[in-house]
C-alpha cells in the first residue's frame, strides 16, 4: 500500500520513464493505471521534470481520446500519477498481428487520432500542445464497442505560442 488510497493488482508495463501499475482505487473501487517514474542512479532532474510536464499537460486535456489524469503524488520517494485504466492494447501490438488494417477499421481510428492532436493543438488558452512521440505505441485502442482510441504518453510534449486560429 504504498499509494495512498489505491491496491496495487499487477505491473502492466515497463518503458524508458516508468512502470505502469494496474490498481484499484479504495474509495471508488475503480481499476485505474497507476504510472510511476522509475528511480535510481540514473534517474535525474530531467527525468523528473518530463514527468512532471506530462502531469500538467494531461491534467489540462479534457478530450475522450486522450487518456484521463486522475490523480498525482509522492508516495515513499516514488513520483507517480493515476489515470484511467484502459482495456485493450497500443496501436503496435495490434499491427504486428493484422498488418495491414483494413480501411474501414483504420480510417475510424486515425480520425479519433486527429481529433485528440486538434484537442490538444487548440488549447482553451490560446497555447498549442505538440505531441513530439507520437507512434503506434502512444495510441492505445479499447476493447469498447466500437473501438475508442486513446492517446497516451505526453511525456516529451511542448507547448509553443497562441496556436492560428483556422
Amino acid at each position: 500500500d504504498i499509494f495512498p488510497g489505491y491496491q496495487i493488482l499487477r505491473e502492466i508495463s515497463r518503458g524508458g520513464q516508468g512502470v505502469v501499475y494496474q490498481a484499484l482505487s479504495k474509495s471508488t473501487k475503480r481499476k485505474v493505471a497507476i504510472k510511476v517514474l522509475r528511480e535510481g542512479p540514473f534517474v535525474g532532474v530531467r527525468d523528473r521534470i518530463r514527468f512532471e510536464r506530462e502531469i500538467e499537460v494531461l491534467s489540462q486535456l479534457n478530450h475522450p481520446n486522450i487518456v484521463a489524469v486522475q490523480d498525482s503524488g509522492v508516495a515513499g520517494g516514488l513520483h507517480y500519477f493515476v489515470m484511467e485504466f484502459l482495456k485493450g492494447s497500443e496501436l503496435s501490438r495490434l499491427l504486428a498481428k493484422e498488418e495491414p488494417l483494413p480501411p474501414a477499421r483504420a480510417l475510424p481510428m486515425m480520425l479519433q487520432v486527429l481529433s485528440a492532436l486538434r484537442a490538444a493543438h487548440y488549447l482553451p488558452d490560446g497555447r498549442s500542445l505538440l505531441h513530439l512521440d507520437l507512434k503506434p505505441g502512444n495510441v492505445f485502442v479499447t476493447k469498447s464497442e466500437p473501438e475508442q482510441i486513446k492517446v497516451i504518453d505526453f511525456g516529451i510534449s511542448q507547448h509553443v505560442g497562441a496556436a492560428a486560429r483556422t
